[in-house]
């Protein structure tokens, strides 16, 4: 998916991986403490990078500005893929 980096009036709580807790559980597999997602808290004016439907939806409500459009890393077409080798003619 296209990414936005983009800088808004407002601060904005983001999914942050390097804090999220895994689930705890008891030697039954009881579930003790669920898993939680980390969240990051940007200041106002500062960049964050968000999907391009995300960043769009906040700009359209609060306002702000796009400061980079991220395209989708796509293959080129002629690229091969990955681990796959040229075919070879057979002999016949």
């Amino acid at each position: 998916m296209p990414k936005k980096t983009i800088v808004t009036k407002i601060a904005l709580g983001v999914e942050d991986p390097d804090h999220d807790v895994a689930e705890v559980r008891d030697p039954n597999g009881m579930v003790l403490v669920p898993a939680a997602r980390g969240i990051a808290h940007k200041k106002a004016g500062e960049a964050v990078t968000l999907d391009s439907d995300e960043a769009d939806r906040i700009i359209a409500r609060f306002g702000g500005e796009v400061l980079e459009e991220i395209p989708d890393e796509e293959p080129a077409a002629d690229a091969k893929p990955a681990g796959k080798a040229a075919a070879k003619p057979v002999a016949a």
